[in-house]
């Protein structure tokens, strides 16, 4: 399984439809210039599913000024793990 996919696979491997694929990507692009994800969240038109997994755990708590202090920091190891285990099941 790869870890980066364009947006229609993602949305496809998320159940989701690609416009609001398109949300998240947005959604991901602001919490890079944020601070939260590297650069190399979104890489040549290609995302990865470990960043849109965190971003879709934690977006309206980021999204809120209130709650955006409690959300932890990005693990990456443990969000490709998480990733792997749905791409196991599939």
């Amino acid at each position: 399984m790869a870890l980066y996919c364009n947006k229609s696979e993602a949305a496809r491997f998320f159940g989701m439809c690609r416009s609001t694929m398109y949300g998240v990507v947005d959604g991901i692009q602001k919490e890079i210039k944020a601070g939260r994800y590297s650069q190399y969240a979104i890489a040549g038109g290609k995302v990865s599913k470990a960043v849109v997994l965190d971003y879709l755990r934690y977006r309206d708590w980021l999204a809120d000024k209130n709650t955006r202090s409690l959300v932890p920091p990005y693990d990456e190891n443990a969000a490709i793990r998480a990733v792997g285990e749905m791409g196991a099941g599939k």
